[in-house]
Order: structure tokens, then sequence, then C-alpha cells
């Protein structure tokens, strides 16, 4: 899958997402980051990309938000059990932002699941 495919995709997934929503700290609206984050995703955009890498997989797990990895998860359908481990995971991190969040998040809700489900 692309990232135009992803972005297409994530269009119609909706909004509210009430796992997400519980360790959302930031307030941010995750469809909205993910939307942000993949129309800018070809250029250097806000966070000054260098790479060009179309391959959806590649911008899921390069992913510095574990909210959004979470949101994404949820929209399409992941079992709750996941869902919850993932959430426990971001609430007992001291900083949700960092790299070492989103790999134990995302070996919770791996790339290959969540496509599935999209």
């Amino acid at each position: 899958m692309r990232v135009s495919e992803l972005l297409a995709r994530i269009r119609r997934l909706p909004r509210e997402q009430p796992i997400t929503d519980s360790v959302n700290v930031s307030g941010r609206d995750q469809k909205d980051h993910w939307i942000s984050w993949l129309e800018d995703y070809h250029t250097a955009g806000f966070y000054k990309r260098t790479g060009r890498h179309a391959a959806a997989s590649f911008a899921y797990n390069h992913l510095k938000c574990p909210e959004m990895i979470l949101w994404l998860a949820e929209a399409v359908g992941s079992p709750k059990v996941s869902l919850e481990r993932a959430a426990a995971i971001i609430r007992a991190s001291r900083n949700a932002q960092n790299a070492r969040t989103c790999a134990a998040v995302r070996s919770v809700l791996r790339w290959d699941w969540v496509s599935s489900l999209l």
C-alpha cells in the first residue's frame, strides 16, 4: 500500500475513538493529525523529512506519535485487548512522544495486522 492509498482510507474512518481519546493528553484530533501528516508526507513538511518513501508501511513504522498508531488501530477495528495493551504502554510512558514508546505500541499493533483491516 502506498501513502496516498493510506491517506484515502484514513479519510473514510470514523473520527471518535474512545480508547485513544482516553490517553490523548495533547487533545489533538488524531484523525486530523494523520491527514495533515500524510498530506505533506512527500515534502519536508513541518517534520523536516529528508526521505521520500512511498510505502505506507514505512510511514507507519516511522511515526513518533503513539496516539496516532493507537487511533488508526482502533479506527480499523483491532481487538480491544490489543488496544488496551497499547493504551497501557502509552499511559506508563513518561514521554509519549518518544521512539521507544512508539516501538512498544507498534509491537502490539503491528502494521501487517492494522493494514489487513484497512
